[in-house]
């Protein structure tokens, strides 16, 4: 589920969520845009020691090291957000309507909450796939629920369907006998 919310990301941006020429990089990605990672994933880390310092008189606590303490120069990457939320203002919804530009945002917002889910630190906490399936965005109840008439929704059911579509015509060809 991860991977998946990485790769819709990307999709999304035009470039990878967490960029970086090594794992320190995309961890400070990751703690920049998400917070601290959990304790218990630090804990039982092999390699908590070399990316996070334990914190002085907080016996389990950690925080990521500066790339001084790292112990060689790393390249920052610059980051266009500081928090999954900022994804939200990076593409805002611009139609001649109102309720267009009120649909494609609702959506926004539903994307941003799903990977949220997708790509919450906590892996017990992070969604499964049939939560995935049940999501408002996967669905589209939500925009259908309060914008039945937009063109946008109209156009994101059309795309589903063809997608509906495919999947049925390759699944079918999967089904066929083969000849021998």
């Amino acid at each position: 589920m991860w991977s998946l919310g990485c790769i819709a990301a990307e999709l999304f941006l035009g470039y990878a969520l967490y960029p970086g020429d090594c794992e320190y990089n995309m961890l400070q990605h990751m703690v920049q845009t998400q917070g601290q990672l959990p304790k218990e994933l630090l804990n039982n880390g092999l390699k908590t020691w070399c990316f996070f310092r334990r914190l002085k008189g907080r016996r389990r606590s950690w925080t990521l090291k500066t790339p001084f303490e790292y112990g060689r120069t790393v390249m920052r990457n610059e980051s266009y957000f500081n928090s999954l939320n900022d994804l939200k203002k990076l593409r805002p919804a611009c139609h001649r309507s109102n309720e267009e530009t009120r649909a494609e945002t609702k959506d926004l917002e539903s994307f941003v909450d799903l990977l949220k889910k997708l790509l919450h630190l906590d892996v017990g906490q992070r969604m499964t796939p049939s939560q995935l399936l049940r999501d408002p965005l996967i669905t589209m109840c939500d925009l259908a629920n309060n914008y039945p008439n937009s063109a946008y929704l109209k156009s994101g059911c059309e795309m589903m369907e063809v997608c509906w579509d495919q999947s049925v015509i390759h699944h079918d060809m999967d089904q066929q006998p083969r000849v021998t």
